[in-house]
């Protein structure tokens, strides 16, 4: 009798087992239902945020300027840092000299080719050592020593263009102004 009981009882206890094992599973194949419907409408979400962000990376892609306009700030830069080492305003050529640089920079950034050269590794290499000569002139304070390395960033400038397949664009040295509203002579406030 004690072993028809001690049967009954380990008979009830697995029956016990296998009822709360069967809710538990019912409630994490629930859980489970639940986590893939939230999975999926957060794949949704994040779907349709990178399509917006595709596009709009897109759209600023058109924004961006192309490789001629920076070209033109380059040149603009370049004329500017003339005038004002010209003016022996040695300030105002470093401040031109570190926006060619930028500019430069941002030319690089661009990752543009032409006629198979990279012109985004290329402006690094030409640019690149002309900018510390012109920054060792610009410190210095030397006219002439600035001229000539002046001189060889045009050469180097022109020599890209060449290569490039654009021998028409050929930059000199400038012989007026790029813009007639500003002082090249050194200025300070009060005097």
């Amino acid at each position: 009798m004690k072993e028809k009981f001690l049967i009954i009882i380990g008979y009830l206890f697995l029956v016990a087992v296998v009822v709360i094992l069967t809710f538990r599973m019912a409630f994490l194949q629930r859980l489970i239902v639940d986590n893939s419907e939230k999975l999926s409408d957060r794949m949704s979400a994040f779907e349709s945020s990178v399509i917006s962000a595709d596009g709009q990376i897109s759209s600023l892609k058109d924004q961006v300027p192309g490789l001629g306009e920076y070209m033109t700030g380059l040149q603009l830069h370049m004329a500017k840092m003339w005038f004002a080492a010209e003016a022996s305003n040695w300030q105002l050529a470093e401040y031109e000299l570190h926006e060619l640089s930028e500019t430069a920079d941002a030319v690089a950034a661009l990752k543009v080719s032409r006629d198979k050269i990279d012109i985004s590794d290329e402006i690094k290499k030409a640019l690149g050592p002309r900018i510390t000569a012109l920054r060792q002139s610009i410190d210095g304070h030397g006219t002439a020593g600035f001229a000539d390395s002046y001189s060889a960033a045009l050469n180097s400038c022109n020599g890209c263009h060449d290569s490039a397949g654009y021998p028409f664009i050929h930059i000199t040295i400038p012989s007026a102004p790029p813009v007639t509203n500003q002082l090249w002579e050194e200025f300070s406030p009060g005097k």
